[in-house]
């Protein structure tokens, strides 16, 4: 958190577009991590319309970890009705930001009605790794509909690759459940990465755990 801190710090006054965009960078991950400035900069929600580019992303996701369930709804509809895919995206990264499972379960049920497509489905769980609190309800998505995932990228290479991203990102708790749902439910055109992926969540939970 210091280290970010002092970055924001610096680079807040830097007002070239690599400056800027660093700092929104930065901002971004702060909030994902430290509630105190997720609340701070979730106030400039209500002036989001004119706001810098490049802090919109940072704002969207602080305004829904500082609320969580009383601005789902909000940033659901805003979502929907946004003609622009740069915003779109930016409020669906937000509907991915809370840290309650069942909010992040009920945004990746979006995918199955309709409401996103499935071709973002891999976009959104890799965005996921992004939010530490949200590792289980990641993980009880994905070996659910791992066979959705098959169908749409079959032949591509991009699931394996995304599982080899996403894997080492998954509870450390879960390790063995993971190694056994794999072996029992082969992906054969993935299974590079998946090894890779269990290789590096071992690796991860050894060092962190």
């Amino acid at each position: 958190n210091e280290y970010f801190e002092n970055q924001i710090k610096h680079w807040k006054n830097i007002n070239d577009e690599n400056g800027k965009m660093i700092y929104g960078m930065l901002c971004f991950r702060l909030a994902l991590i430290n509630e105190e400035f997720s609340k701070k900069i979730a106030s400039l929600f209500d002036n989001y319309e004119n706001l810098d580019p490049n802090i919109k992303q940072a704002v969207a996701s602080a305004y829904a970890i500082s609320f969580e369930d009383d601005v789902y709804s909000i940033l659901l509809e805003k979502y929907k009705t946004e003609k622009f895919d740069e915003e779109k995206i930016r409020f669906l990264n937000a509907l991915l930001s809370f840290r309650k499972s069942y909010l992040i379960l009920n945004t990746l049920g979006l995918i199955l009605t309709g409401e996103v497509k499935m071709q973002e489905s891999i976009r959104m769980i890799s965005y996921l790794t992004n939010n530490p609190f949200v590792k289980d309800a990641l993980w009880i998505w994905l070996k659910t509909y791992i066979n959705k995932l098959r169908e749409i990228y079959k032949g591509t290479g991009i699931l394996g690759n995304t599982l080899s991203y996403i894997i080492p990102f998954l509870p450390y708790s879960k390790i063995k459940e993971i190694e056994e749902f794999f072996s029992k439910n082969k992906i054969e055109e993935a299974e590079m990465g998946i090894k890779k992926g269990i290789e590096l969540l071992k690796i991860y939970s050894r060092l962190y755990s």
